[in-house]
């Protein structure tokens, strides 16, 4: 039978490499799902968010903001990310009699699909190329920078991205009711797939406007102030303040008693240019000889793990090509593109004291992030971007190259091709299970019934090490969620007024006085239990 080579370009070959992406980069780290992208701390904590999410649709609690840890604290899901946006899609697994850790993985597994599926999606609405989109989608989805992201699973739902901006761009383009209405409930999206996403997001969606001002002038400001477009504005804003006003509501109450950060307090995460050439060791063609140039050579060197490979820097050799031979008409994008490209970079980096991010994180909502490194996952995209209208021009402008599309698809593969060994941060599920079902134990020896909650007191041989003290209160909080009781014992981004000593110490006097001191509860309702080892 002959193959239509429409459908082997535009729906056989891109299902095959998210094929080839699932197995190269989650199912490998997953080894037969025994183990899960992340560690005990961070990566737990979101399962912990995911399963209280999944019960709350049940029924089974009566409020998605106030989880039962951090007692007797409230809005404690507001003190991190909440993963709103995907909740469903985990809650679907455990409706299918999934426990919860397979539901978690398989949770994981559909964020790599959706983040190359929309990113495909979004590439071929931009340059009708198969090719470059598969191409581009397989970087944004299982680029070699997502080795480096695997601490903080909550950035992977970030598929929203590529097609919002995408939206964007036809709305500066059209100024249709359509464009922007569909923008504004993108960035609505990605806000509850996740608040740093959703913030970094707005700030590609600023400089693509910036870009587009720039390139695109003559007769823009026009189009864009007459009385139609100002009414599209003015209902597309409103829309997008209607669907996040519910989601705010708890982030601005919480931010009222944390304050703001400040820039000081931020400025080791943002990233250097030095930081996108700063790969994972575990990186087969990379590893060895951009692992060394960074490491330990500034603080919190481990967040600057950016590098997306080789290929999209490719780009910068054959734009000049381009802008050579193409049309003034139609170079116009290329020039758009390396514009956004440019000034985002430029407004996000640092070069030692000074940074231009200073401005950008005195917009409202900016100064709630403490982790600016995770803006690669929007600056990745501009970069594909990029390569993407470089490549698709090249093919056109040079058909004879279009064979060298065939290498880049293959070239791409082993670019972005890694070890799976101890540089690639994951847990063991099972011994996650045995350590639950033992604080369970330890819980269950004691009758807590009559209180409100449990505190549960860590071992003196985990309080010196700040690592195992996370570890052991996610576990407890995990145990105290498939018992059905709140626990003081907690682990988020933010923690409430001299909470900082119990979590350190986790012992009576320091829990006496986090609840004398902090909260109108009485020490009497909760149950404090001792864990041996």
């Amino acid at each position: 039978m002959k193959i239509n080579s429409a459908f082997l370009k535009d729906t056989l070959l891109p299902i095959l490499f998210l094929l080839v992406g699932l197995y190269a980069m989650p199912l490998r780290i997953m080894d037969g799902f025994n183990y899960i992208p992340g560690d005990f701390g961070d990566a737990r904590f979101n399962m912990y968010i995911l399963e209280h999410g999944h019960n709350f649709l049940r029924g089974e609690v009566d409020s998605f903001w106030d989880a039962d840890f951090l007692y007797p604290s409230e809005s404690v899901v507001a003190f991190s990310d909440n993963l709103l946006g995907t909740m469903p899609v985990y809650s679907l697994f455990r409706l299918l009699t999934f426990d919860n850790y397979t539901s978690f993985q398989l949770w994981i597994l559909s964020l790599f699909a959706l983040n190359y599926f929309l990113c495909f999606l979004a590439l071929k609405k931009w340059f009708s190329n198969s090719i470059v989109a598969i191409i581009g989608s397989y970087i944004f989805a299982f680029g070699i920078f997502n080795i480096g992201q695997i601490y903080h699973v909550q950035v992977f739902p970030r598929f929203m991205i590529p097609i919002t901006l995408y939206w964007f761009w036809k709305y500066l383009n059209d100024q249709k009711i359509r464009t922007i209405t569909l923008t504004s409930l993108g960035v609505a999206y990605q806000f509850y797939c996740g608040i740093y996403l959703g913030f970094f997001l707005i700030y590609g969606l600023i400089f693509s406007l910036v870009a587009y001002l720039i390139v695109y002038n003559k007769g823009f400001i026009k189009r864009l102030f007459n009385k139609h477009s100002i009414f599209h504005l003015f209902l597309s804003i409103s829309i997008l303040f209607i669907c996040l006003y519910p989601l705010f509501y708890n982030y601005l109450k919480v931010a009222k008693e944390f304050g703001l950060r400040e820039f000081e307090n931020i400025y080791a995460t943002i990233p250097f240019i030095s930081s996108y050439f700063f790969s994972s060791p575990t990186s087969i063609p990379w590893g060895g000889m951009l692992y060394a140039h960074s490491a330990y050579q500034y603080d919190q060197w481990w967040l600057h793990l950016l590098f997306p490979g080789i290929t999209p820097w490719l780009s910068f050799l054959i734009f000049p090509i381009i802008l050579y031979k193409d049309k003034p008409s139609i170079k116009k994008l290329g020039l758009f593109l390396f514009c956004l490209l440019v000034l985002s970079f430029a407004f996000s980096l640092r070069n030692n004291d000074f940074s231009l991010f200073k401005w950008i994180y005195k917009i409202p909502g900016f100064s709630s992030m403490r982790a600016i490194v995770r803006i690669v996952n929007v600056q990745v995209f501009i970069l594909i971007l990029f390569l993407s209208y470089c490549l698709n021009r090249l093919s056109v402008l040079y058909p004879k190259t279009k064979v060298l599309m065939i290498f880049f698809l293959a070239f791409v593969l082993f670019d972005n091709s890694f070890r799976v060994d101890e540089g690639v941060k994951r847990y063991n599920k099972e011994e996650s299970i045995a350590q639950v079902e033992h604080f369970k134990e330890s819980i269950n020896k004691h009758d807590f019934s009559n209180y409100e909650a449990i505190a549960v007191g860590l071992p003196d041989e985990v309080k010196h090490d700040h690592a195992k003290v996370i570890v052991y209160h996610v576990g407890i909080m995990l145990a105290s969620q498939e018992l059905g009781v709140k626990c003081v014992n907690g682990y988020t981004g933010n923690y409430p007024d001299n909470y900082m000593q119990f979590f350190d110490y986790s012992n009576q006097e320091t829990l006496h006085n986090y609840i004398s001191q902090s909260t109108d509860k009485s020490i009497d309702n909760i149950l404090f239990i001792q864990l041996d080892n």
